[in-house]
């Protein structure tokens, strides 16, 4: 008998039913006694309900971090059959999509072999088509077990008061809370569901029910257990209710301690969606250079992590007119006509701040074009390139991204995977390594080394985004999709320089607003209407 085996697995489900009823310091205890025992463990399937539940361990908690390194091992474990390692890659690709990092979750998703999960989509900004997939999740797990239940019907909501429908979302969460009665509480589905109901609630000025689920979290609370991201998510709530009461002092305090909960945890969408919260806030206390600033941070964060454009101009819609009273935007002084960006002959003719200019024609200047006539939409790297190419080469592109053979075209060629799947697991593995390294130089207040161990950290995954195509397929070196990837974002770049030595100001707003690779964007902070 295993006895290693049959410990672990009881252990660790007995840890998350200790987080179910509140008994957290109890179910944190027993992590690193499991975790030690995971190496002796001879059932592969006992082994397999170790890992799940021991990350279940954190997940519940919304601490993903924590949670990834459970699943990742159990990932990477090569003595578990091939379709329980799908299983734990799946759940790690949540983990990593979650605090941040995409291009690992794609290499978890490609490694599960799932389609686009609705998640992925969503921060992806892929709203429509991840509504449909949520939608038919919820619809599965109609008549599933409870946690299937819970969660996909949490996930459908959230997504829902994003999109702002509100009033389709509370009732999937008030269906939830309703199997769970007053007399056998379950204290980490009220801590994950009634935040976000009150937020809910909040949106349709339903101020008393919003209250009502915050002043529930907030008992839960008092009993003086540390909630990781759930704790967040309930400051968050408390402080929306607050700001609605007038009471903006208390407000700022409760967003700071959401946003340093979520700052800790790497839990980057919750800390950006918090910093919105918080900008409509100051909007509404009528401190609009402070709410400025907290939009703003929500933006970088969106862009920092790659989210898709429609979370910046989700923000953006609710960005202060103007942050000083005595300025105003130049194109809301003196109208459309003050930014141009147009062709004539050899020559384009620019319009920036009352400033006329001219610039000689060239291949990245056309791509900056097509770029502002799209702003904040995704374009890729090979439609821009296929502008300024010859017909024949246009052709071979097109056929080349849709798949379809033809005998007269020929694929250009590459040069083999970028990655391996031995270099991708390695990397893996470090990035696991480097997270510790960070989180045990930051408890020793170390700066030099945090840094320099977050820079390791950076430089690895962006080496796994550049490796990683859509869906997580690994790029090819130096193949077409990868050449006009190079060619425009040189060309792109090239041209920019060019303007700022026309016209520094223009140029600056390019280099920040224009963010190049297989996929860009023109995303300014700041909109500005061009004419053509």
């Amino acid at each position: 008998m295993d006895a290693d085996g049959a410990w672990g697995a009881a252990a660790a489900q007995y840890g998350v039913y200790l987080i179910q009823a509140g008994r957290l310091t109890e179910a944190r205890a027993l992590a690193p006694k499991i975790w030690e025992r995971l190496s002796t463990i001879r059932s592969r399937l006992a082994a397999f309900g170790a890992y799940q539940s021991g990350g279940s361990l954190f997940s519940e908690l919304i601490d993903f971090r924590e949670a990834r390194k459970w699943w990742a091992r159990g990932a990477d474990d090569t003595t578990l059959a091939l379709y329980r390692r799908g299983t734990l890659a799946a759940f790690s690709g949540y983990a990593a999509l979650s605090t941040g990092d995409l291009a690992e979750a794609r290499c978890y998703v490609d490694a599960a072999r799932i389609p686009d999960p609705a998640y992925l989509l969503f921060v992806e900004g892929d709203w429509e088509h991840a509504r449909g997939l949520s939608e038919e999740y919820v619809n599965r797990t109609l008549h599933n077990a409870t946690e299937y239940y819970h969660t996909s019907r949490h996930d459908h909501a959230r997504l829902l008061r994003v999109i702002g429908e509100p009033a389709l979302a509370y009732p999937l969460l008030e269906d939830v809370l309703s199997r769970y009665p007053h007399t056998e509480p379950h204290l980490q589905i009220e801590m994950s569901l009634r935040p976000e109901l009150a937020l809910l609630y909040m949106e349709l000025d339903r101020f008393e029910a919003a209250r009502e689920q915050v002043a529930r979290c907030a008992e839960i609370v008092a009993e003086g257990e540390d909630w990781s991201g759930l704790a967040g998510q309930y400051w968050r709530a408390s402080a929306v209710c607050a700001a609605a009461a007038g009471k903006y002092a208390d407000a700022g305090a409760q967003f700071a301690t959401a946003t340093g909960i979520f700052d800790r945890l790497s839990l980057v969408w919750e800390q950006a969606d918090t910093l919105h919260y918080w900008g409509r806030a100051l909007v509404a206390a009528g401190e609009s250079v402070r709410a400025k600033e907290k939009f703003d941070v929500a933006i970088d964060i969106y862009r920092r992590h790659r989210a898709g454009g429609r979370w910046i101009d989700r923000v953006m819609a609710e960005m202060p007119s103007s942050s000083n009273p005595k300025t105003a935007r130049p194109a809301q002084v003196t109208g459309q006509s003050r930014c141009s960006f147009r062709r004539e002959g050899e020559y384009w003719t620019l319009t920036y701040r009352d400033t006329l200019f001219r610039i000689r024609d060239a291949k990245g200047l056309r791509y900056l074009a097509e770029l502002l006539r799209k702003p904040n939409q995704q374009l890729f790297s090979i439609d821009l390139a296929a502008l300024t190419a010859n017909h024949e080469l246009a052709r071979a592109t097109n056929r080349a991204m849709d798949g379809v053979a033809n005998e007269t075209m020929h694929d250009l060629g590459d040069a083999g995977e970028i990655l391996d799947l031995e270099a991708r697991a390695q990397y893996k593995r470090r990035l696991g390594d480097l997270r510790e390294e960070i989180e045990l130089a930051q408890r020793a207040n170390d700066p030099g080394r945090t840094e320099s161990a977050r820079a390791e950290f950076e430089a690895i995954s962006e080496q796994l985004h550049v490796a990683s195509g859509l869906g997580g397929r690994s790029r090819r070196a130096a193949s077409h999709r990868e050449r006009a990837r190079v060619m425009v974002t040189k060309r792109i770049k090239a041209s920019i320089e060019s303007i700022r030595a026309s016209n520094p100001a223009l140029g600056k707003h390019l280099a920040s607003s224009i963010r190049t690779g297989n996929v860009c964007t023109y995303s300014p902070i700041e909109p500005t209407d061009w004419q053509f």
